[in-house]
């Protein structure tokens, strides 16, 4: 079993990806070329096309800093149950990103470097 079908595992409280029966597999997608991509929603306020999505592996690379940082909360990226919260916004996904390019132990740190001059995101 690989680290990330690990993590997802422990993030998603279910059997990895690999060993998921059918129902267990997330339902979210989006559909990209010839294959299916498993996406989290995006709020997008400004945006009046439709609801914003952003592939998984980016929102769960955004969700681990958020949740060193802030504390985790299943709730943001629930998929299974549909609790999700409506997802980060645009300028989160930007901080929570830039952070994570840092250290572990800078991550606080940089979020609010990320944040602090950023407007209407």
């Amino acid at each position: 079993m690989s680290k990330k079908e690990v993590r997802m595992s422990v993030l998603y409280n279910r059997a990895p990806e690999s060993e998921a029966t059918p129902e267990e597999k997330l339902p979210m997608t989006n559909k990209h070329s010839e294959k299916e991509i498993a996406v989290h929603p995006v709020q997008n306020h400004q945006y009046r096309g439709g609801a914003g999505q952003a592939p998984q592996v980016v929102t769960l690379a955004a969700y681990e800093v958020y949740s060193e940082v802030f504390g985790a909360q299943p709730a943001m990226i629930d998929m299974e149950g549909r609790g999700c919260r409506g997802g980060f916004g645009a300028g989160e996904l930007i901080a929570f990103l830039y952070a994570r390019s840092f250290p572990r132990k800078e991550w606080r740190q940089r979020v609010y470097e990320a944040t602090e001059g950023m407007k209407n995101l």
